[in-house]
Order: structure tokens, then sequence, then C-alpha cells
């Protein structure tokens, strides 16, 4: 802001070079590997294309505020989740909305109003439903309610912060007679941070977070729903069953939050994530199995991809100290790489283990450093599913 353009990279990038094809085509790939596949009974996804109706319900589905989140600029061409459904169906597939409840927003003194306009909205989502052959439901929280300092009076939020983790209610309440139609219920999830679903998440068979995924969202989820993309995209918070699980928000030591101080059990683990096909990971080890402080050592892990899909994976590394102290983390992310493999394709990734990233805070010395000593190193797919053990003894230098 304050040099000269001379001396900035990007001003000399011309608004010309805003929105280019390639551009476009790069929002769609981040948002396809995004998108994280939370739930997926009976492998009900990617969809059939033998399917003659789709009922796209939900207040998300066709608003734009949703794909791009907060601290955003202005895409001339966005691509609403309910347009890129319709953009993939093909002409033997019939797409058709009806909002079925209202966005979740500060309604004031319209109360009795919005209640008015909930009936008229949930009656025609249900008609709608009754004739389909399956239904994606996209709910979640907007951007216009989680944000810094908002002057917003909704139930779960307050000034822009959360007191609830639940999705409003009467999202679920209309998911619930939805399901009671007896058609198939894709739920679509909206939101910047972890969400509670716990009554959606043990009666509706299918489940995608796409978070506020970008200009070119809509096309990347009717990617993933139709199988054109096998979804990898894994948790980077936990998602827990509700605010009760955690300490209080004065709080501010860490026990008792995230994947690395949580003990409880979380509605959804830190690293989580579905693909449509599975994966066996056969073996993991340590180039060398003692190394110092300063060193990277590589650990070599294989897979076979049992499935009938391309996909990829993402391979999680963790640490551990066997003899952990109260004031340490349970486990601690030191590496990850995300992988494409071929259907029935066996692999070897090799992954470099930075072992300054095994440091810890300690409390003595008021800094961080590696504790000497023999680490337990946890390799899996999330960090609630560790699938091999290996050790790694550091000495001190």
């Amino acid at each position: 802001m304050f040099h000269p353009d001379s001396d900035v990279l990007y001003a000399g990038i011309s608004f010309t070079e805003n929105e280019k094809d390639e551009s476009r085509l790069l929002a769609r790939k981040v948002a396809q590997q995004s998108i994280v596949l939370l739930k997926n009974e009976n492998n009900m996804l990617p969809l059939s294309r033998k399917i003659r109706l789709i009922a796209v319900i939900g207040p998300y589905a066709d608003r734009l505020s949703v794909l791009l989140g907060n601290y955003h600029g202005t895409p001339s061409k966005p691509v609403t989740l309910l347009q890129g459904i319709k953009n993939k169906a093909d002409k033997r597939i019939s797409v058709r909305y009806a909002m079925g409840v209202p966005a979740l927003e500060d309604t004031g003194d319209n109360k009795d109003i919005i209640d008015r306009m909930s009936e008229g909205q949930e009656k025609e989502a249900l008609e709608l439903a009754s004739l389909s052959d399956v239904i994606i439901f996209v709910g979640g929280i907007p951007p216009d309610l989680e944000g810094e300092e908002m002057n917003i009076k909704v139930q779960g939020f307050s000034g822009g912060d959360r007191t609830s983790l639940d999705i409003p209610e009467n999202q679920t309440e209309l998911l619930k007679k939805l399901h009671q139609t007896g058609k198939p219920v894709i739920l679509i999830l909206t939101g910047g941070s972890a969400l509670s679903f716990i009554w959606a998440n043990e009666n509706i068979p299918a489940i995608l977070d796409v978070w506020y995924p970008g200009e070119e969202g809509g096309n990347a989820l009717a990617d993933v729903l139709f199988g054109e993309v096998n979804p990898a995209g894994r948790l980077p918070v936990t998602f827990y069953k509700s605010v009760s699980d955690l300490p209080a928000f004065e709080d501010y030591s860490m026990k008792g939050r995230t994947y690395r101080y949580f003990t409880g059990e979380p509605l959804y683990p830190f690293g989580y994530g579905l693909s449509y096909t599975s994966f066996s990971y056969l073996s993991a080890d340590l180039a060398k199995n003692t190394a110092y402080p300063a060193d990277t050592v590589l650990i070599n892990v294989k897979l076979k991809n049992n499935g009938n899909f391309d996909g990829d994976e993402v391979v999680q590394v963790y640490s551990k100290r066997p003899a952990n102290g109260n004031a340490q983390p349970i486990k601690s992310l030191v590496a990850f790489q995300r992988i494409h493999m071929k259907k029935g394709g066996e692999q070897t990734v090799s992954i470099p283990l930075v072992v300054k990233e095994l440091r810890q805070w300690d409390y003595a010395k008021g800094d961080y450093s590696v504790v000497p000593g023999m680490y337990d190193i946890l390799v899996g797919a999330s960090s609630a599913d560790v699938r091999l053990q290996t050790r790694l003894l550091v000495t001190g230098r």
C-alpha cells in the first residue's frame, strides 16, 4: 500500500488479467479439491444418470453469498450451487427448485411475516419432493452471520460469533419431513466453520460440506455429485457435537480443544473425509530410525486403491511422545501429502518429515524445542483413523 507501484509486483497486473478462462478453471479445481464427503451410506453418490427429477431444496441453493464468504472480490460469472447442478444435468434430467425455509438472517421486527412465508415455502418444497427421484437439500450457515463485529440478533449467533454449532432448527425440521417422504436425501452444507447436525448425521444417507466454494462452486459441486470428480477434501477443523463439549469461551487454555487436546468423541474428527473409492495402507517405513532435530527424514508409505474409482488420498502423519505430559498434545499433525491413484493401483509415497515439526512448548525455557527421546509416528487417513505406526528416536544436538 505504501510503496511506489514500481516496487510492487502485483501493481503491474492489469484489470484485463482478471477472470481469464484459466483463472476460472483454477477456481473450479480448488473448489473440487476442498469439498468434503462426510457420509455416503450405501454408495448413494455419485448420482445415477437414470434419475429423471432432482428436487433442489434449501435456502442457500441459489444464493451468491455462500459462494464467496467474507473478504472477497466480485466475480462476473458466479455459478450458484443450483445453477451448477442444472448445468450438469442432461436433457433427460429435470432440476426443479424450492427454497423450503427462509435463509437464516436478522429478521428484526418482521418475525410474523417470515413465519407466514415459511409455511408456504415448506408446502411447496414437500410437494416438489414427493415428485422427485432424489432430494438435494442445501443448508448450513451463510457468511452474513459469521464475521467480525456484526450487529445481528439471530439465535445461535452473537455479533458475528457462534453461540451454537447446530445448523438452524428450521432446516433440521424440514429435513425430517423430507426424510419422511421416503425419497433419498443428500445434504449439502455451506459455512466457514465447524457445524453440528446430529439428527441429519444419523438419518440422512449422504452429506457433503462445500464451505464457501468460490465463483465456480456450483460447477464443482455438480462435478462431485455426478462422479466426474472423486471428492478428497479433508476437515481442517474438528466438528464437535455441541458447544457443551468445549471449555468456556473465556478459558484461553488449550485443554479440551482441537484434535490435539480434545478427549471426547467428535461428530467428525480433524482430517476426516471420504472418497468414492477406498484405500489400504500397506506399510510405513522411515528412511532412518534415529535423527537430530535439524534433520529431515523420509517416511515411505505404501498404499493400494481397492475400489472402482480413480481417486486422491490424503496421507496424514502425526506424532506423539509415548510418555506424554498433561500439558502436551495427544498427537500433532507433522506432515501430509495428497496423492492420486488409479483404481486397483498400488503406490509408494515418500513424505518428508521435518524433525523440528516435533517441537513442543517447553514451559521451563518459555520457548519451543524438540525434546530428545522416542516419538511415535502415526500414519493414517485422519486424526482418528491411524492405520500404521512406527517410531523415531530423536537425539540431542
